[in-house]
């Protein structure tokens, strides 16, 4: 895996050692970054291997050297950050949030506002498909970088620099700090008192946004268990310490964010809990695919499930449950 990530990144590399006309370049780029993602597809191990021995930084330097990009190039970013089509939106969520900050980042030197517009306003939509997709966002420290890239307003299109600014108050009504809430309020300075910043409308609409309450009540604080390696161990049980046991909860699935294809090979079951003894005896509780509670008894003899098929879980909602296993 490790060989396959340094020959693509070898491959962006070459690009600056060669004179080539400008549509090879392009093609040659398009090449590797599909060859990246084809490399990193479905392997957070790969991701996390990449952006540490190698980073994004060095694609981007590579990639600016190169001059303007074209549209195929950006797209082929996009294509990365979903791991598919971008243009499947509510089918595709973020798989690879790297590719993301990077096109952040380099909003202000296209010099097509077309495709500032284009991307800010893909990125818009892709941020805020769900609260999954926002805290992903937010964890990676997007808000920072969205204000960054604000930080150059003359060489935004006033429709690219109101998308970013309305994918903050996305972001922020899921997080914020008051470091980035002094940064974006700092923005709104200008050299001419008498003068009013252009972003000052659209930021205020923003905070309003944040400040606003959306919708039915929402946790403040939760584990997001939404990778597919996190979860929340407990010791090993030697011995029940009786015959019955309850479980209870607050949580909350949204939709996964995958392709149809996935259900036609039986999807991943989201575990609610399972507790087993080292003999295999125990108990155990998960989420299918589609969003269907299945309760499961294991003794030495049988493995007995029940399913709760009337409500479907994935709908994105804070709900309680409560288990009783006798």
């Amino acid at each position: 895996m490790c060989k396959g990530v340094r020959w693509c990144t070898l491959q962006l590399s070459i690009l600056c050692c060669f004179q080539v006309f400008q549509g090879q370049l392009d093609r040659l780029a398009v090449s590797a970054i599909q060859a990246l993602t084809a490399v990193m597809l479905k392997s957070p191990a790969a991701k996390e291997v990449f952006k540490e021995r190698i980073g994004y930084a060095h694609i981007f330097e590579v990639l600016k050297s190169m001059g303007q990009p074209s549209r195929e190039l950006l797209e082929e970013l996009m294509n990365m950050a979903v791991e598919g089509d971008h243009t499947s939106v509510g089918i595709l969520g973020i798989s690879n949030v790297q590719p993301l900050l990077l096109l952040i980042q380099w909003l202000p030197e296209l010099e097509s506002p077309d495709l500032q517009v284009f991307i800010s306003n893909w990125l818009k939509r892709i941020c805020c498909i769900n609260r999954q997709s926002r805290a992903t966002c937010v964890n990676t420290n997007m808000v920072i970088r969205i204000i960054e890239t604000l930080g150059g307003h003359s060489l935004l299109h006033g429709t690219c620099a109101e998308n970013l600014i309305a994918l903050l108050g996305s972001l922020g009504s899921q997080s914020m700090s008051s470091e980035e809430l002094h940064q974006l309020i700092r923005l709104l300075r200008t050299t001419d008192p008498k003068q009013a910043h252009p972003y000052v409308v659209p930021v205020m609409r923003a905070i309003l946004t944040m400040a606003r309450k959306q919708g039915l009540d929402n946790a403040l604080q939760y584990f997001d268990l939404s990778h597919s390696m996190a979860g929340i161990a407990v010791p090993s049980i030697q011995r029940w310490p009786g015959s019955a046991f309850s479980f209870s909860a607050w949580l909350c699935l949204d939709q996964e964010q995958v392709s149809p294809s996935a259900y036609s090979k039986g999807g991943k079951r989201k575990q609610l809990y399972s507790f087993f003894t080292v003999s295999g005896m125990g108990f155990e509780a998960f989420i299918t695919c589609s969003g269907m509670l299945v309760v499961a008894v294991c003794t030495k003899k049988e493995y007995a499930t029940v399913m709760l098929s009337d409500h479907c879980f994935c709908d994105s909602l804070w709900v309680r449950r409560a288990v009783p296993a006798y």
